[in-house]
């Protein structure tokens, strides 16, 4: 079961990451870890375990009701014992690792590496294609708008708290706000079409390219999840 959400969860970082040309010479900006198997690409996080208990089969994953009834139960739910028990799997799967070949180390290691610095550049290469064209920039939602009336100079990653304090305004008070946003979005998609008649056929094929790469990604992820899953194993040995 646990693969079954792994793999879900894969899925989703896969599609949340970029990938572009040349991106296995760039240097990497992180120091290496000393730790052999990184608690970053653990897949039994505490959230996974939490998921594991309260789903009772493989179907649940795939539906979008029963996570929201989870991510509800998760945020009132007592979170150090899944957290303790994520931290000793580590620990033991970490041990299990170190009695490897050296060369198996040293690729579970490279695998570390290699993973966030692709994934790095390639987002890089789609953003700095989208600069260099001057891709229009959806405009921000009303709730956004509302905190930087309300709050300026605040960081924008910040706006999301502010969605519930719009969502108890008035109707008359949101109304401006929805208004400015509704004009604006004309304006985007206007400027948008422009864009994709003179930079589209370009774009494809940057798409097209960053589509192989998503796959040699996902690849890695999941070479290192089957080493997780064999040394993991062996604790039950």
């Amino acid at each position: 079961m646990f693969r079954a959400i792994v793999n879900f969860r894969i899925g989703a970082l896969i599609q949340s990451n970029v990938i572009g040309r040349n991106y296995a010479s760039k240097p990497s900006n992180s120091k290496p870890s000393k730790e052999v198997l990184q608690y970053r690409y653990l897949p039994d996080k505490p959230w996974i375990l939490f998921l594991g208990e309260k789903m009772e089969n493989a179907d649940d994953f795939s539906s979008p009701e029963a996570f929201k009834r989870a991510s509800k139960l998760w945020k009132v739910t007592d979170k150090e014992p899944y957290i303790y028990e994520s931290r000793k799997i580590l620990e033991k799967t970490q041990s299990n690792v170190l009695s490897a070949s050296k060369e198996e180390q040293e690729n579970i290691l490279k695998l570390q590496v290699d993973i966030p610095i692709k994934t790095e550049i390639c987002k890089e290469y789609e953003d700095q294609f989208f600069k260099d064209t001057n891709r229009p920039c959806a405009p921000i939602e009303p709730h956004e708008m509302y905190f930087q009336e309300k709050h300026p100079g605040k960081s924008r990653r910040n706006a999301k708290y502010a969605k519930d304090e719009f969502d108890k305004l008035s109707d008359e008070e949101k109304q401006p706000f929805i208004d400015t946003y509704n004009e604006e979005c004309k304006s985007y998609f206007i400027a948008l079409k422009k864009w994709e008649e003179i930079h589209g056929e370009a774009y494809k094929l940057i798409k097209k390219e960053t589509e192989k790469m998503l796959q040699e990604i996902k690849e890695l992820k999941e070479e290192l999840i089957d080493y997780y899953y064999k040394y993991k194993d062996d604790l039950q040995n």
